[in-house]
């Protein structure tokens, strides 16, 4: 993908494509240094045109990857914002970045309450990030917490926003004890809404699907 970025055959458009991927799946140093020296524009590549808020998802995808200089990126990554409504969704999805568990604790505590989850794309943003493939020993607990709330969510929120808030919470898991909190979760609710029961167990079929496999 690397080589992709800095290809010339390749138009703006393709290596934005790439670099976008690139970002996600950096795990390396050298791949998490790259980024980070696009992202402070340390390192230039001809034609790689990347928007506002290209630069804001690097911002928190170095957070989370890089949680020793999480504070100063966050930081740096404010001024740099020049839209107010993307001023206003950073400064609320800056606590899911955190690299202090506390932080993340007391943020997804606040989720848990309807008036904190008005803007819905906001409030999955943040999701994704204490959900992220990096984090997710310290950020199971919030599965059965995210499960008791799916009520509350359907009555209060978009039609959609209750499916994307499963998936969202749901996607990267793949342990035992995942499975196990959904499905106690719907044996201990005989009773619950069957619309709910049906879209938790459409979003949990990829988790209990990658336990299965990674057992056999």
């Amino acid at each position: 993908m690397w080589r992709e970025i800095n290809s010339e055959k390749n138009n703006s458009g393709i290596k934005r494509i790439y670099f976008r991927n690139y970002a996600n799946i950096a795990l390396s140093d050298t791949a998490i240094s790259n980024i980070k020296a696009v992202w402070d524009k340390s390192l230039e590549i001809e034609n790689l045109n990347l928007a506002t808020r290209d630069f804001t998802n690097l911002a928190g995808t170095l957070a989370v990857k890089l949680p020793g200089q999480a504070e100063a990126i966050i930081k740096a990554q404010i001024p740099r914002i020049k839209g107010p409504d993307d001023q206003r969704r950073f400064e609320f999805i800056k606590y899911s970045l955190s690299a202090d568990q506390t932080v993340r604790d007391k943020f997804f505590d606040a989720l848990m309450n309807e008036e904190n989850r008005h803007t819905e794309s906001w409030v999955l943003s943040a999701l994704n990030y204490l959900h992220h493939p990096l984090r997710l020993e310290s950020s199971e607990k919030y599965i059965k917490p995210s499960l008791e709330v799916l009520q509350e969510i359907q009555i209060t929120g978009d039609i959609f926003f209750p499916g994307r808030w499963l998936g969202t919470t749901l996607k990267y898991y793949q342990s035992d004890s995942s499975v196990k909190t959904v499905r106690d979760f719907l044996a201990q609710r005989p009773d619950y809404n069957r619309q709910l029961r049906l879209k938790l167990l459409q979003e949990a079929d990829d988790l209990f699907r990658s336990n299965k496999i990674l057992k056999e």
